[in-house]
């Protein structure tokens, strides 16, 4: 009986962030506060259901993509976490964020000047938010 209940849960947390619906984490949350184990259950479940194979490596960098910034509040992280599910090339959104990434350590390590720096924080955060870009569906 508990594994029905916890697939039919899994299932209706699904259907939130699939629809866009977030009214029934939103309570909840609300009742027992957020869970890091739901999030990584359901990206782990959506990423099986992907059509295009990712490897190791860029799952480890899309999860990245994922975690919830401090300042972020829910309703904008679900919002973001929907449209990097539905981006259409994922791989290239993936390959320009893990670039940005290595030209990020290249600047920490050469102490380059903030101004470039900020501009790749600007870039990050921009990538990690596909719904003001071309190419994503909702």
């Amino acid at each position: 009986m508990r594994g029905v209940l916890k697939t039919l849960r899994d299932r209706a947390y699904d259907a939130v962030y699939r629809d866009g619906d977030f009214a029934l984490q939103f309570i909840g949350d609300i009742i027992r506060g957020p869970s890091i184990d739901r999030n990584a259950a359901f990206s782990k479940r959506h990423n099986k259901k992907e059509t295009s194979i990712l490897t190791d490596a860029e799952h480890r960098i899309f999860a990245k993509m994922l975690v919830r910034e401090q300042d972020e509040n829910q309703v904008t992280y679900w919002k973001r976490r929907k449209a990097l599910f539905n981006h259409e090339n994922k791989k290239a959104l993936i390959r320009e964020y893990h670039n940005l990434e290595k030209r990020q350590e290249q600047i920490k390590t050469k102490a380059n000047s903030r101004k470039e720096q900020s501009n790749l924080e600007k870039q990050f955060k921009s990538l990690q938010n596909p719904s003001n870009r071309k190419g994503h569906r909702q």
